[in-house]
């Protein structure tokens, strides 16, 4: 769905079908990967077979899906989901939460700013991308990296350590 509420699709294969499951509590990652966004939900589906003991269990557990960016009008942008390993299949799991990579130090490998705990990601002597020190006399633009305020652009504030506008 866009941010106005139009062009609400179905994940029809996140959702098991166009009858679905019992899918709830979604939960998207507040990044994308690859050309996806991510999404955690709980389910009640079944995980394994008879063998093990799961099948019709209807036990809570969490399953993960990818949303492809850009899908076309009309196309539904889910995946198959996977089980989210580790969980106890004979218990109900309560939810799952994103958390981003930490930060990379100076010197290593990067593909955006935002990776880094600089905030700088540019190409070092053999062309490769690698996280930098911002030059000392560059303000920090929004959504940037930062260690106080001063770090950031006329009109943006430093909080939890990214340039943001102040809230109001």
């Amino acid at each position: 769905m866009n941010r106005d509420g139009g062009d609400v699709r179905r994940l029809t294969a996140a959702s098991g079908g166009p009858t679905g499951v019992d899918n709830f509590q979604p939960r998207f990652s507040p990044f994308t990967a690859g050309g996806y966004y991510w999404l955690s939900f709980l389910s009640r589906r079944d995980y394994g077979n008879a063998s093990v003991g799961t099948r019709g269990s209807g036990f809570q557990q969490i399953w993960v899906t990818a949303v492809r960016v850009g899908a076309g009008a009309g196309e539904d942008p889910s995946s198959v989901p996977y089980w989210l390993p580790g969980q106890n299949t004979t218990s109900r799991n309560i939810s799952a939460y994103w958390a981003p990579r930490p930060c990379r130090p100076d010197g290593e490998g990067c593909s955006v700013g935002s990776e880094c705990c600089g905030g700088d990601c540019r190409p070092d002597a053999g062309g490769a991308l690698v996280c930098s020190p911002p030059p000392p006399e560059r303000c920090r633009m929004a959504n940037e990296t930062c260690t106080t305020s001063a770090d950031c652009c006329d009109g943006l504030e430093c909080l939890a350590n990214v340039c943001v506008r102040a809230p109001e």
